[in-house]
């Protein structure tokens, strides 16, 4: 089917004859030659550890909510990313970038004049800068997605020395968030401009308002592509704090991390952060599952699909609710255990499988049919 299309393209002259030569002697992997790891752009620091947050050559996502700080936070990776003593103090992120990696460009499609002035300015001051040669900032609400799109790739083709890309508001890049032709494409692109110019790409996106999934298609395509995947959210417990959890990283998770804002607008990261609990047996509160680590989530899963490896919901509801309410100490609601089943189907923690009313949970990825 996609080769007729292709040939009607070709016959149409919408297209040129694809390079098949070049395209085996690009992408057949050596049996023997070495493949090197890629190299790493940026770190945060945890009790004396460094953890990989990105690398060179892949994209990451940051999602979260309106008003979740999710732009701080990747104002903060760029700051650091800037940064002549290659760690900025206040929010324990380390650049690894080279000579030839120093350029940072953001794009910036929601913001209006103003409030992009004011997050170049915090990146600078984050950075202990007044200028920057190496960073461009483009605000680029007012034009039409395609433009925008367009723009955004002849600027990084046409920009030596890049190394770090953030785009907030991928989103803003096509017209339809649902339409999987407009997501595939995209994603598309951040895997080729990531590669070819072995640069590290930010990408910003927004989470539903009802739950914590990547909003549309184009969210969900990019989370299933990106090297890692960084969801902020509010604290429960304490509004002033906004939390990075890792949802994703083909590297070594870091633990959740929180962050604040400090009496001059600026973030930084809270290095006495317990990740867990969070002072829930104070207040009895249940934590959205985004608060908690992921390491919590698989060995309470674990323990569930122990006993039954293929649960019916209300099965897997009962179960789950005695792990979750053994977790906290006391019991939570009903509604906030569905709320965690929610959570691990759209995180791919578990899968679910069958039609109603047959339908049941399972722990591993399902085969693929052929």
């Amino acid at each position: 089917m996609e080769n007729n299309a292709l040939n009607l393209r070709l016959i149409a002259g919408i297209v040129e004859e694809p390079d098949y030569l070049s395209i085996d002697q690009e992408s057949l992997v050596s049996q023997t030659g070495f493949i090197a790891k890629p190299e790493i752009a940026l770190t945060v620091s945890q009790d004396g550890k460094e953890y990989t947050l990105c690398t060179l050559g892949n994209f990451v996502v940051i999602t979260g909510k309106a008003k979740s700080r999710k732009s701080f936070f990747a104002h903060s990776l760029v700051a650091s990313s800037l940064s002549v003593e290659k760690c900025t103090d206040n929010i324990h992120l380390k650049n690894h970038l080279y000579e030839d990696k120093q350029v940072t460009l953001v794009f910036d499609t929601e913001m209006g004049s103003y409030h992009v002035g004011n997050a170049q300015r915090r990146i600078l001051k984050l950075a202990n800068l007044q200028t920057s040669e190496n960073l461009k900032v483009y605000r680029l609400r007012k034009y039409a997605a395609a433009l925008r799109l367009s723009f955004i790739e002849y600027t990084i083709y046409n920009t030596p020395n890049i190394g770090i890309v953030l785009i907030d508001g991928l989103r803003d890049l096509i017209t339809s968030i649902n339409d999987e032709e407009q997501a595939s494409m995209i994603t598309s692109k951040l895997m080729k401009w990531s590669e070819e110019l072995n640069i590290c790409i930010i990408c910003v996106l927004h989470q539903n308002k009802t739950d914590l999934a990547v909003r549309g298609t184009v969210g969900t395509e990019a989370q299933n592509k990106a090297e890692a995947v960084y969801s902020v959210t509010k604290s429960t417990e304490n509004k002033e704090q906004s939390i990075i959890h890792p949802d994703f990283c083909r590297e070594i998770d870091p633990e959740p991390f929180a962050f604040s804002i400090d009496e001059y607008g600026l973030p930084y990261i809270i290095q006495d952060y317990l990740p867990g609990k969070e002072g829930a047996s104070k207040k009895q509160k249940a934590l959205l599952p985004g608060e908690i680590a992921k390491d919590t989530h698989l060995e309470i899963l674990n323990r569930v699909f122990k006993a039954n490896v293929k649960p019916k919901y209300g099965t897997l509801m009962l179960s789950l609710k005695n792990e979750v309410d053994s977790w906290y100490g006391y019991s939570i609601a009903e509604a906030k255990v569905k709320g965690y089943i929610q959570y691990y189907v759209d995180k791919q923690l578990i899968f679910k499988q069958g039609a109603r009313p047959h339908t049941y949970y399972q722990l591993e990825r399902p085969e693929p049919v052929e």
